[in-house]
């Protein structure tokens, strides 16, 4: 055996930023949450409140936390999707809800959101594979349609749970 032998190399290793790993993001603007859902990002942070000129569409895994949203509505298709302390200010225009949860989706989850202003419903929940659904502590504050329309088709199995959220508002039209 004829091993050779270095010398130790010290090697300055910079601290990593959690956005370089490809799984947290964080936005601000309608084109960095784009970017962050274009790359698949897991984990999206919203540091303000995001104008949607267009539908938003969310067709992967992801948990998307603080901020908000106004302007055009959200879709969900992704299999686990997951909102914390999201403000949803948008579904304005006409018949518009906040969020369509469509099938493709099997858990979804809103915890310590707030819906205002929607002029159709807050969430319109029709994944007809969807396995379960959670709306904690959230609240709902508009004279819309309703609040919620859970449709839950072909999964005997489904769970809903709605739980301590708050609702204000009479429909009028």
């Amino acid at each position: 055996i004829n091993p050779s032998v270095a010398d130790w190399e010290d090697i300055v290793v910079e601290d990593k930023d959690d956005n370089d790993d490809g799984y947290i993001s964080t936005a601000d603007t309608e084109e960095k949450l784009l970017a962050a859902l274009a790359a698949e990002v897991n984990d999206i942070e919203l540091t303000g409140s995001i104008d949607l000129t267009s539908p938003l569409y969310i067709n992967y895994n992801t948990t998307i936390t603080g901020g908000g949203f106004t302007g055009k509505p959200v879709y969900v298709t992704g299999e686990t999707v997951a909102f914390y302390d999201v403000d949803f200010a948008n579904g304005t225009d006409g018949d518009e809800s906040s969020v369509y949860v469509k099938t493709g989706n099997k858990n979804v989850t809103f915890d310590h959101c707030s819906f205002t202003g929607y002029k159709w419903e807050a969430i319109q929940y029709v994944a007809e594979d969807g396995d379960w659904v959670c709306v904690t502590e959230c609240s709902f504050k508009s004279n819309a349609h309703r609040a919620l329309h859970m449709q839950v088709k072909n999964v005997s199995d489904a769970q809903v749970k709605v739980t301590n959220n708050t609702f204000e508002g009479t429909y009028t039209d």
